[in-house]
């Protein structure tokens, strides 16, 4: 088969998938699970999987799975990569779809990305006697969870074998219908801090008998938000945020400890490591200078993404072939939001491409919204992009 006529097989197939990709894709919205807790939706994968001649990889009491096309062992294998896990927000969107699970919902679009990478393993089940290739389709559980999901797959040997890695991720502020690369510096690192400010308590009218937690809180953060504008170049792009403060249970009482929660996002290895040091060094001597004391727990989230230059190259000139030169965008700015993908592009190159999903009324929410939803013709486009990119070493031969 030329390349013209297996290009044009590929968009036949994934067509006359789309009712089974929007199928799909509403059954797990209809089903949502938290990270490490999403043991229906392997069930469901692997079930859909067994009848392929292909081995289906999975682990008792885990989550996650990936399914494995190896024509040729001798040869390295390239990964397809989407996450399955869902987020702990009540929906608010009113569809035939709606999640059935109260307080849980794919919020951040990894529903659409099952059917995805589900319909890549459907259509290329359906060349596999036209075609050869070494492909793992992983299908990772707990990204929204920090550690994420992929050291999990990593210490099950996700990777053995594997010379490259493509990921995917919805993007509500890009045209369904379209996907997009940012080659480079692409998304952020991403940091948690739990403070614990621990002073003493006192009645409200005796403020000089205690050790005022909520002040020394309040100390703590306006040093630490002039940290980006005063400690980090204006051309590198960095973020910290405290999103949660909890203290007191009264108006007449000092209380003896006060809570700080955040995150910090930066785009190099270098970068995370000065804001970690900048934080602790604020927060001890922000503390000491009061007399109180504190405990700080800094969880390490996912590195920074950065999608190999000449792979996110590659990747958008197959992508042109199939979709056309006005559905493939070249993006030009980082995101300082985080992905554990990170994580398999320190073991191997790779790239994680945007999928457009914004179409119909009611696809223009941000990720995370209660209100989030995408335009599934996106699923299709998806699909192409990732079987027209997975054949290529094939039709190099």
């Amino acid at each position: 088969m030329n390349r013209l006529d297996l290009k044009n097989s590929i968009a036949k197939i994934v067509e006359e998938l789309e009712p089974q990709l929007i199928e799909l894709r509403r059954h797990f919205h209809q089903n949502p699970e938290l990270g490490r807790e999403e043991f229906e939706t392997t069930a469901y994968l692997a079930k859909l999987f067994e009848s392929l001649e292909w081995p289906v990889v999975t682990r008792e009491n885990e989550t996650g799975l990936w399914v494995d096309w190896i024509s040729d062992p001798d040869k390295p294998i390239l990964a397809l990569r989407c996450d399955i896990d869902a987020l702990p927000i009540q929906e608010k969107n009113d569809v035939p779809y709606v999640s059935q699970k109260p307080g849980l919902m794919h919020a951040c679009g990894h529903d659409s990305h099952i059917a995805v990478l589900a319909g890549t393993v459907l259509a290329l089940h359906q060349l596999k006697d036209e075609l050869s290739a070494n492909i793992r389709f992983l299908f990772q559980p707990a990204e929204e969870s920090t550690p994420g999901g992929a050291l999990d797959m990593l210490e099950r040997g996700v990777l053995d074998n594997v010379e490259k890695i493509i990921g995917l991720h919805a993007d509500p502020w890009i045209e369904a219908g379209k996907i997009a690369v940012k080659p480079g510096k692409f998304m952020a690192s991403t940091d948690v801090f739990k403070i614990r400010i621990i002073g003493r308590g006192a009645h409200a009218a005796n403020p000089h008998t205690s050790i005022d937690p909520i002040l020394i809180s309040a100390e703590f953060i306006n040093a630490l938000h002039h940290v980006v504008s005063r400690n980090v170049k204006a051309i590198e792009p960095a973020v910290i945020s405290v999103t949660k403060v909890i203290a007191g249970t009264t108006f007449n009482v000092i209380p003896s400890d006060a809570i700080v929660w955040g995150t910090m996002r930066a785009l190099t290895p270098e970068l995370r490591k000065h804001l970690q040091e900048r934080l602790r060094q604020i927060l001890k001597s922000t503390c000491e200078m009061h007399g109180a004391t504190f405990e700080l727990e800094l969880l390490e989230g996912a590195p920074p993404v950065f999608n190999d230059p000449e792979m996110s190259h590659q990747f958008l000139a197959c992508a042109e072939e199939i979709l056309g030169s006005s559905n493939t965008v070249e993006l030009t700015e980082a995101d300082m939001g985080a992905e554990d993908f990170a994580w398999y592009l320190e073991k191997v190159p790779g790239i994680l491409f945007r999928l457009g999903t914004c179409g119909r009324p009611g696809t223009d929410f941000e990720l995370h919204h209660p209100q989030f939803d995408i335009d599934e013709k996106a699923l299709k486009v998806g699909v192409k992009a990732f079987v027209w990119n997975a054949v290529q070493d094939f039709l190099q031969k």
